[in-house]
């Protein structure tokens, strides 16, 4: 696995921190997006059309 971290040691820890910060923020987003789009519905009208 060292040879694919081009320039970065395997025990530094701002590419941790980074690879961590980026991977929750693009799950948040995965997760928030279909939210905030169910959010929008009306229970019963959705209910009925089903």
């Amino acid at each position: 696995m060292s040879s694919l971290l081009f320039g970065v040691g395997a025990l530094e820890p701002l590419a941790h921190a980074t690879a961590g910060t980026l991977l929750f923020g693009v799950a948040v987003i995965a997760c928030a997006v279909p939210a905030f789009r169910a959010m929008r519905l009306q229970p019963a009208a959705v209910l009925r059309n089903e």
